[in-house]
């Protein structure tokens, strides 16, 4: 399944000139009303691939996007589908000095890319009725900590298994030999 996971970061910045060409105290920062997700483009999900683009984003003293500009690329693929998820967004007001106010702040939008796990039911024999036999497991944990790391995708030998709440992984059938073994956190 692939997951886009939606990384706010909400930095309120710069409050609009205001008409007697003071900038004014940011009394209120804008809130999130309403999100829309971005679609994470195919074409990087089938290459694996995710990133982070962080926009800065103008809302209108009624809260909604007046504008949106990449401020820093993940490429041009998710800077579109970003941009066009944010551009949908609507906002509480700001509040400059006590009145609603337009104001600009940062935005992050990450895209992270997991992986679709496919249920693969193992063939048994013609005729026998005998569970696969487990082969292959382990437990992943985090480097220098040792905490366990669940919800990892294991791929050996082209069979894929998640890692449970404890980091613990098993596949059965695992033809013997050498294999790469991938771990995707």
């Amino acid at each position: 399944m692939r997951l886009l996971l939606l990384l706010l970061a909400l930095v309120s910045s710069l409050a609009h000139a205001q008409a007697d060409g003071g900038t004014g105290v940011l009394t209120k920062p804008p809130a999130l009303l309403k999100e829309v997700e971005a679609v994470f483009p195919p074409e990087l999900a089938d290459a694996g691939v995710g990133g982070t683009v962080v926009m800065e984003v103008d809302v209108g003293e009624d809260g909604r996007v007046l504008d949106a500009r990449v401020v820093g690329s993940a490429g041009a693929a998710f800077d579109e589908a970003a941009l066009t998820a944010v551009r949908q967004f609507e906002f509480s007001p700001a509040e400059v000095d006590g009145r609603p106010a337009a104001v600009r702040f940062q935005y992050s939008y990450t895209f992270l890319f997991r992986p679709e796990v496919v249920e693969v039911p193992l063939e048994a024999d013609a005729g026998t009725t005998t569970a696969a036999l487990v082969n292959f497991k382990g437990r992943v944990v985090e480097r220098g900590t040792r905490d366990p790391v669940a919800g990892a995708q294991i791929v050996v030998g082209g069979q894929e298994t998640i890692t449970g709440e404890d980091g613990a992984f098993e596949l059965a059938s695992v033809p013997a030999g050498l294999h790469r073994v991938t771990v995707v956190a």
